[in-house]
């Protein structure tokens, strides 16, 4: 399963906006910057605030007016289809690993039980023990 582009574009946006943030704190650490003795601190966070719901707001009307999240609805019955056939194959070898896991299952089960077996066996003859063994 692939991912898209765009994933990877929003995650390296969030990890770059994370070491921004990390460099404005360590600007504040080195001039000595205290933002919460600043009387200007309130305004100056109100206006961040209110810009980025404004370029939030105004990038989700652009992308409404480009139909940037419209789906084709000619294709959508082509990529159901698609979808469904996959999903069919990939039902089918998750049913056979399975089946091969829970023989594999089994096998170790029987294969530790012999196992088990065999040690306390030898271990009674060691020992000279006379009782009867299972």
């Amino acid at each position: 399963m692939g991912f898209s582009v765009q994933y990877f574009f929003m995650n390296t946006l969030g990890i770059l906006g994370n070491i921004m943030m990390v460099f404005g704190v360590d600007f504040w650490v080195i001039s000595g910057y205290q933002p919460f003795r600043d009387s200007a601190f309130i305004v100056i966070v109100g206006i961040v605030f209110l810009f980025a719901v404004a370029l939030q707001q105004g990038i989700l009307f652009v992308g409404r007016e480009l139909n940037v999240w419209q789906v084709d609805k000619d294709n959508i019955n082509k990529i159901l289809a698609k979808r469904s056939k996959e999903d069919e194959i990939d039902l089918n070898i998750e049913t056979q690993i399975l089946n091969i896991y829970l023989q594999m299952d089994d096998k170790i089960k029987t294969q530790t039980r012999d196992i088990a077996i065999n040690y306390i066996v030898t271990e009674l003859i060691k020992n000279n023990y006379n009782s009867k063994i299972p």
